[in-house]
Formats: structure tokens, sequence, C-alpha cells
């Protein structure tokens, strides 16, 4: 018995680690593309937001800087080439609908479907994935880390006031 569960929390940690290198598939597959803006950002920068002071706001709505604290990469992909939207739209629903990410939120506007999705334990998001398609539109950012729910939840709550 003891051997089974460790078998299965293994294959867990697989799993949700294969996820993790699906977000990074997804950009290198349309990174070099060009009809596809790509942007990487590596642990290194957000190893200098760590030393940064908490009250510094980068952001001139709210303060994001303690996610981007613990944050560890983020992946961006946009493109208003429609084929290829299509096709990035495609992969991405395929890469958060394999069963572990939890849609978030969802907006829906004028033809626009934006959402969030994450991965992760109640306290801890692991992946942060926003996803928007519109026509001949499609967007992707993955952000990942060891991230505290509730400040992404208060994040999230202080952008729709």
């Amino acid at each position: 018995m003891k051997r089974i569960l460790v078998t299965l929390a293994l294959l867990l940690a697989v799993g949700v680690s294969a996820l993790a290198q699906s977000g990074r598939k997804i950009y290198n597959k349309y990174s070099d593309m060009p009809e596809v803006n790509a942007t990487y950002v590596s642990p290194a920068i957000f190893r200098i937001f760590r030393h940064l002071p908490e009250d510094m706001a980068i952001s001139g709505d709210f303060n994001i800087l303690p996610l981007l604290k613990t944050a560890k990469g983020l992946y961006s992909l946009n493109t208003d080439d429609a084929q290829v939207a299509e096709k990035l739209y495609a992969d991405i629903k395929k890469y958060v609908t394999r069963g572990v990410y939890e849609i978030l939120m969802e907006t829906k506007e004028n033809g626009s479907v934006s959402r969030i999705y994450t991965v992760g334990n109640k306290d801890t998001v692991t992946s942060l994935v926003f996803v928007n398609q519109e026509d001949g539109h499609a967007s992707f950012l993955c952000l990942d880390g060891k991230m505290p729910r509730k400040q992404i939840e208060d994040l999230l709550e202080e952008a729709e006031d």
C-alpha cells in the first residue's frame, strides 16, 4: 500500500512538472514566428525584485511587486495573425484543460474572451496562466513560481475596483 501511495505521489509531481514545461513548450513553439511577439523573463530578474522595497509600486494602478518577488519565470506570446492566433489558442486550450488547472476568472465582452487559470494548492499557486482571444488575436502569459494564492486573489480584487 505504501509503495502505491509513493508511486501516485511521484506521478502527480511529474504531471505538475510536465505541465509547467508545457508553458515553455508553447513559448518555444511560437516565439520564433515572425507573426508573434514573444517575451521571456528569466528567474534572474525576479531575484532582483526580491531586493526592492516592499512599498515600491511598479504598476500605476496596484502593487504587483510582492507577487513578482515570488515568481520564477514568465512567458508571453501575442499575435494578430488570425491563422497563428487560432493555432496558438488551440494549443493553449489543450494546455489548460488537461485537468490540473482550475479557472480562476473569466471575462467575455464584445467577442473577446479572457481567462485566468491557476495550478497549485489552496495556499500556493505554482503556475498562473492568462489567456485572451478575440477576432484574429490571441495572447498567452504564463507566470511560474511559488506565489501565495491570497496575493493573487487580492490583486484581482484590487484590479476590479
